[in-house]
């Protein structure tokens, strides 16, 4: 498993909102899990997913809250050949951005299991310029800031 490749097919497909491409990434029986997973389809009474037909409903419930989602790339490791574990920012509407780690495990490039951890909510809107740096607004002024954890060779 290329976890490049992976990553930067992933964040792709999320940015262009392409569920499709996003789905095929995922086993039939996936296991999924999320703390969003009720905030989303509170009629579920768990936060985990085990097939693709509730995934898609949970993402397409999901792009419907949060139209203007989009995600920004920090950096990712792979500690063994079927697992890679990302962490990247997460922008649900241009103004609110919160800290993402995910996990992913992979069978035969297929990921059949997924964790999400998320972080504080981020009170600010950003772009990413280049080699760890971000430019953000807060308060209505702009600002650079710089992440040393994000990777230099980014795929993104």
């Amino acid at each position: 498993m290329d976890s490049k490749d992976h990553v930067q097919n992933w964040i792709n497909a999320w940015n262009k909102h392409d569920l499709q491409t996003i789905l095929k990434m995922y086993s039939e029986n996936i296991d999924f899990e999320s703390p969003k997973i009720r905030d989303i389809i509170p009629e579920l009474s768990v936060q985990k997913i085990t097939d693709k037909k509730t995934l898609e409903k949970y993402w397409k419930k999901g792009l419907e809250k949060y139209p203007n989602l989009h995600f920004t790339y920090l950096t990712h490791f792979q500690p063994d050949d079927k697992t890679c574990i990302l962490q990247y920012l997460a922008n649900l509407d241009g103004t609110s951005t919160v800290s993402v780690m995910e996990q992913f495990t992979f069978e035969n490039d297929i990921i059949i299991k997924s964790q999400v951890f998320y972080g504080v909510k981020l009170n600010f809107d950003y772009r990413f310029e280049s080699h760890g740096v971000f430019v953000f607004r807060s308060n209505g002024t702009s600002q650079d800031f710089s992440l040393g954890r994000v990777c230099e060779d980014s795929p993104l």
